[in-house]
């Protein structure tokens, strides 16, 4: 059969070579930019050597890139390895569903297994290959990826170069393969014991610590509704920059979207760093459990909206969070109280107080709040909440053209899907109230374009010729850079309106109900117009709409405010001053700092009497164990 390959340098030997000697052999005559080491019991699944490749070489620090090894029954044989610090290795994940999220992301690692391992040769060279201390086999490629790193180099694990791997079956007696495991492991705990001591976790502690390489800034839980997409309008775009922000910082980030747990992963892989672990299908259901196994692991939990920290609450009770931060995102309350009276079912003021009083309550089991403005900042600081900042938007400006000719058309950007909403409410209200009375101050030469999502029936009973329901769009720039005012008739609201934010940073001027103005801090004439009935919004409207001058000095003043306001850097600095942990507190978990933790949440200070409670719970198959690991830590095993 090896007669009859082409393209292949086939070279035979008189006696077998074995794994190390073999390899190098082969890296001797290899020509090729990397070097691929596969087991001649392993399978490479479609797609998976391309994968790799790409990684290897996406940044030039990255020298070796491992995948998942999965076994002839489905589960996993690792998912990249763990070294401890006795030189001890543990394939992370051994056992688990190979599909499920916590080995959906890319990430360093101590070392991945030879069986599977693309290398840049160059590096091999310069290294001088594979020791020879370590023939035949066992403990080389573990050894090579320590002196990687030792030279500056990383080792990734990438999950999209997946290998089938048929364990053992290239050794005559699975008995003799792990004798000679034992033997080499002391040798080489020996020749890396400084490195093992600095930088390595003990043996025993959770393997969720040491999964990823080298010491983090923190390991961060952030709980929101759903992955963030910056198209949703909203809160997102916020939301996205801070997920962005901390990975940027170097902090190891899980996020858990509670509300919308199914997605799709290519969809947030394109979004967001890779580098970001996504626990999608698990929702309410799956975070007690989730809690359970994890929390004590996390440095910090960053919750977003009131309704998600109750479920945090509820599920995460005889736990505690090393430190919770609470990202208001948007105080509800007078949202909820502006949309009754619109309504014309007004809440006195008792139920009012009451209503703002349920949010505080909630909100001040979290050790800091972060709002997005200085007006709801007061509120919670009043409401009896000690430590509260300000953290705001981050946009930077992309103005388009600067001439208002040729431009006709009013703008609204909004997602639509729910009713009642305040984009749902605000867009009726303009369509019913404001049109008719700019048609007679402006003639009808003009349309309305509405670009955001729409599931709501009243809003698409409004379809035709003057009103273009334009669904999502992909790129709103063309639109900024073609319409001529851009139209915010939100009449009941929370937090900061981004999405005039946004328009400013397109350079076109806004029309906005005074309530987003003065959520922005914003003057009437200065930057923006204004106008809270029909008929001022509709003259403001046809002001800005007719006049040039006035059109060209808001969009240079709203300009300036957003670089004043949205700053990237300013923004930056502020989210880092809000996860910073405050004087005193315990130190970032890192191998240097161990902490009690080990791989159940009984070793992380979960009563015995709080896992019997789970066992009615999550039934006994999920919970037996924790009860079993609680009763050997009473006696002291």
């Amino acid at each position: 059969l090896l007669d009859r390959l082409d393209g292949a340098i086939v070279r035979r030997n008189e006696a077998n070579r074995h794994y190390l000697h073999g390899v190098n052999q082969a890296a001797a005559l290899a020509r090729g930019r990397a070097l691929l080491l596969l087991n001649n019991d392993a399978c490479l699944r479609p797609g998976s050597l391309r994968a790799a490749g790409e990684t290897l070489f996406s940044a030039a620090d990255i020298a070796a890139v491992g995948g998942p090894i999965v076994l002839p029954d489905g589960r996993l044989q690792e998912a990249g390895s763990i070294v401890w610090r006795d030189g001890n290795c543990l394939g992370y994940g051994r056992g688990g569903d190979s599909a499920a999220a916590a080995f959906q992301f890319p990430r360093p690692v101590d070392y991945c297994s030879g069986a599977f391992l693309l290398l840049r040769h160059d590096v091999f060279r310069t290294l001088g290959g594979l020791d020879p201390a370590f023939a035949p086999a066992y403990y080389e490629e573990t050894d090579y990826c320590m002196r990687l790193r030792a030279a500056g180099y990383r080792v990734l694990y990438e999950p999209r170069a997946v290998v089938d791997h048929y364990e053992f079956a290239s050794a005559a007696k699975p008995e003799a393969a792990l004798a000679l495991q034992r033997a080499h492991r002391a040798q080489f705990a020996e020749r890396h014991r400084v490195a093992l001591d600095r930088a390595h976790w003990p043996a025993g502690s959770a393997p969720l610590l040491a999964r990823s390489h080298g010491t983090p800034r923190g390991r961060v839980l952030v709980i929101d509704d759903r992955v963030p997409y910056p198209e949703l309008g909203g809160g997102n775009p916020r939301a996205a920059m801070m997920l962005r922000q901390l990975i940027a910082d170097g902090w190891l980030l899980t996020h858990y979207p509670l509300q919308f747990p199914e997605d799709s992963r290519p969809a947030v892989e394109a979004a967001f760093p890779r580098e970001m672990e996504v626990m999608l299908g698990l929702g309410p259901a799956g975070l007690r459990r989730f809690l359970l196994e994890r929390l004590a692991l996390y440095d910090l939990v960053l919750i977003s909206r009131p309704h998600n920290l109750r479920l945090f609450h509820l599920a995460a009770r005889g736990l505690a969070a090393r430190r919770l931060i609470y990202d208001a995102e948007a105080l509800v309350a007078p949202r909820e109280i502006q949309r009754r009276a619109l309504a014309g079912k007004p809440l006195g003021a008792e139920a009012q107080a009451a209503m703002l009083q349920r949010e505080m309550r909630l909100a001040r089991g979290a050790q800091t709040i972060a709002t997005v403005a200085e007006a709801e900042a007061a509120l919670f600081r009043a409401g009896g909440c000690a430590d509260v900042r300000v953290l705001g938007h981050a946009l930077s400006p992309r103005p388009g053209p600067a001439e208002p000719a040729g431009r006709a058309d009013l703008l609204f950007v909004g997602a639509l899907e729910v009713d009642p909403s305040p984009n749902v409410d605000s867009l009726l209200w303009f369509t019913a109230e404001v049109m008719p009375r700019l048609d007679r101050l402006i003639g009808t030469e003009w349309r309305l374009l509405v670009a955001g999502r729409c599931r709501a029936e009243r809003i698409r009973l409004l379809a035709g010729p003057r009103v273009q329901l334009l669904r999502q769009v992909e790129d709103l720039t063309p639109l900024y850079d073609t319409a001529r005012v851009f139209v915010a008739p939100t009449r009941y609201a929370a937090g900061i309106p981004h999405k005039v934010h946004e328009a400013a940073a397109h350079g076109l001027p806004a029309v906005v109900t005074p309530l987003l103005a003065d959520q922005l801090g914003w003057q009437d004439r200065e930057a923006l117009l204004t106008g809270e009935s029909a008929e001022a919004f509709a003259a403001a409207c046809a002001r800005l709409y007719r006049d040039d001058a006035l059109w060209s000095r808001l969009r240079a003043q709203a300009l300036a405010r957003l670089a004043q306001d949205c700053d990237p850097a300013v923004f930056a600095a502020q989210l880092r001053a809000i996860v910073e942990p405050p004087p005193g507190a315990a130190p970032i978990l890192s191998p240097a700092t161990p902490p009690r933790t080990a791989a159940s949440p009984a070793r992380a200070g979960l009563p015995i009497a709080a896992v019997l409670r789970g066992l009615r719970r999550d039934g006994a198959a999920a919970t037996a164990w924790r009860v079993m690991q609680a009763i050997g830590e009473r006696r002291g095993r």
